[in-house]
């Protein structure tokens, strides 16, 4: 549980990170636009396994851990 709490901090940590910094996007016609600024709440989730099986929570933290380390893609699964 301790692991899995240290992970979904330091990929909330990443988030407010990235979404403290100016980031910029280009149009399709090459102009710079600004990054809206937004905050997601949700739970922090190994995407494979969970595509797959709908695998998430507790009972699932060792896996997805080992999957994130490994450098399967996570994602945050939001109520809406």
């Amino acid at each position: 549980m301790r692991k899995f709490l240290t992970s979904v901090f330091v990929a909330l940590m990443v988030i407010v990170f990235m979404s403290a910094t100016d980031a910029q996007a280009q149009s399709d016609d090459g102009k710079k636009i600004a990054a809206e600024k937004v905050t997601l709440e949700g739970e922090l989730i190994d995407v494979r396994c969970y595509s797959a099986m709908g695998a998430r929570g507790e009972k699932h933290e060792m896996c997805a851990n080992a999957c994130a380390k490994a450098g399967d893609p996570v994602g945050i699964l939001t109520k809406d």
